[in-house]
């Protein structure tokens, strides 16, 4: 099963703004869409100690995360949202693409990769509530295919 971590950086709880990574033009997956910082957990790997690492790999930054959300994708693959505190107005730079400051109520106008605008939509609806976890079980035709059509969403309370 592969499992990919995803970080929103809140300027506040719950957030006026957060974060968005705009994927860099020369990447091969989702050049120019926009997602949060994190990427792929390596073999033996929490996903704690994942989620930590790919912050500090990708911007420097460290800074305390919390788990929000989990979205899988025909049981075949999970991703693991957080959560942290950035009060600085400033962005540091990011290995993967630039880091942009967006309006919490604007996130949505963004190009975001599938997977995570299904989960932007849920949080968005929920008022961006970091308290209160949930898990958005998507069955697509292709599990590995962004675009690939949605056929089945079920939103469950807690992370499963």
């Amino acid at each position: 099963m592969e499992g990919l971590n995803v970080i929103f950086l809140l300027n506040a709880q719950p957030p006026v703004r957060l974060v968005l990574l705009r994927r860099a033009a020369n990447k091969k997956f989702a050049p120019n869409m926009y997602t949060g910082i994190g990427g792929k957990m390596e073999p033996g790997e929490t996903i704690t100690g994942a989620v930590q690492r790919e912050l500090k790999e990708e911007t420097g930054l460290e800074t305390p995360l919390h788990e929000f959300a989990r979205v899988w994708v025909n049981d075949e693959k999970v991703l693991y949202y957080f959560w942290g505190i950035h009060r600085s107005s400033s962005l540091p730079l990011c290995t993967e693409g630039t880091l942009e400051w967006v309006d919490a109520h604007d996130v949505l106008e963004k190009d975001v990769i599938p997977t995570t605008r299904d989960l932007l939509i849920e949080w968005k609806a929920r008022n961006f509530d970091t308290a209160h976890s949930f898990t958005i079980m998507l069955r697509r035709d292709d599990a590995h295919d962004i675009y690939s059509q949605v056929t089945h969403r079920d939103v469950r309370e807690g992370l499963h």
